[in-house]
């Protein structure tokens, strides 16, 4: 039998099936992590990565090497049969006892894996392929599956997603002294009246759209920012009036808007400033099922 040199399991792109791996080989050095996607037709290297943090028990999403969300640790839920089956604290709901995974390590390697579990009792769409995604915006999904991550939810200063509470690890990071727990980009169509506004492009090649939302969200006078194919469009002014529709003149667009607290929000024109936006939009919540086992 011949050597074997390369095996794809060993080196993960953006998606994480059963069977794969999350962690280290202490014995050889090797790391498994997940890289996120350019963009989402773009397949170089994005600025997330998924990680499994062996010491603490928990998977981490790091954007640019920077901590935006974490799963919480993982503990001990309830038992099924003989098995013992373990959630994380920051996945919710709690785990869906007919689509069950697994974590499991050995004396060599530290990491996380899960496998579907399937038996008499499971629904046969829960019994299709699975595959955890990172996006290119630092969210995990499972194929049709409900969310695992919304980290596009995450801004530093919040550590449920902001105007969609049920998703949670959020974490926290310095942030700049204009911007406050109230606001959050919206993409919508929209267009401003302006007393005052500026607009310029960036075409720097390495810029990601994550990018682009943190030089905006950095920039005290930039209340919008557009993802132009060959670069980034930003939009700065004050005493801005943002007038929300759909009619062909108006186009899609990240709009910096006050992030309401309520489930459900309506749609209205509005005033707006880099420092205090209002602004509703509605949100769909969205559920998760899943399970960890360890053996």
């Amino acid at each position: 039998m011949g050597t074997v040199v390369w095996e794809s399991f060993d080196y993960p792109t953006d998606t994480l099936h059963p069977g794969m791996k999350l962690g280290v080989n202490h014995r050889t050095g090797k790391n498994w992590t997940l890289t996120s996607w350019f963009s989402g037709s773009n397949p170089a290297s994005g600025a997330f990565s998924l990680e499994w943090d062996w010491i603490q028990r928990r998977l981490l999403v790091k954007r640019r090497g920077v901590v935006s969300w974490s799963s919480g640790e993982l503990k001990f839920y309830h038992e099924y049969g003989s098995l013992k089956i373990y959630s994380f604290d920051y996945i919710v709901p709690k785990p869906d006892p007919w689509n069950l995974n697994y974590n499991v390590s050995n004396q060599e390697e530290e990491y996380f894996t899960y496998s579907l579990y399937a038996d008499s009792f499971t629904p046969e769409n829960r019994k299709i392929i699975s595959g955890w995604k990172l996006d290119s915006q630092g969210n995990i999904y499972d194929n049709d599956r409900v969310d695992v991550a919304r980290v596009d939810l995450c801004y530093g200063y919040n550590t449920r997603g902001v105007g969609d509470e049920v998703y949670l690890g959020c974490q926290l990071w310095e942030q700049p002294k204009c911007r406050n727990r109230h606001q959050m980009f919206d993409y919508t169509y929209g267009r401003f009246q302006f007393d005052a506004y500026s607009d310029s492009y960036d075409n720097t090649s390495d810029l990601t759209l994550s990018d682009c939302r943190a030089n905006c969200w950095n920039d005290c006078e930039c209340i919008s920012y557009k993802d132009e194919n060959t670069g980034y469009s930003y939009w700065r002014g004050e005493n801005a009036e943002l007038l929300q529709d759909y009619g062909p003149q108006l186009e899609l667009r990240y709009f910096l808007v006050s992030a309401a607290s309520e489930e459900k929000r309506s749609m209205f024109t509005t005033s707006l400033s880099p420092n205090g936006i209002k602004h509703d939009t509605s949100k769909n919540l969205i559920s998760l099922f899943m399970e960890i086992f360890v053996e």
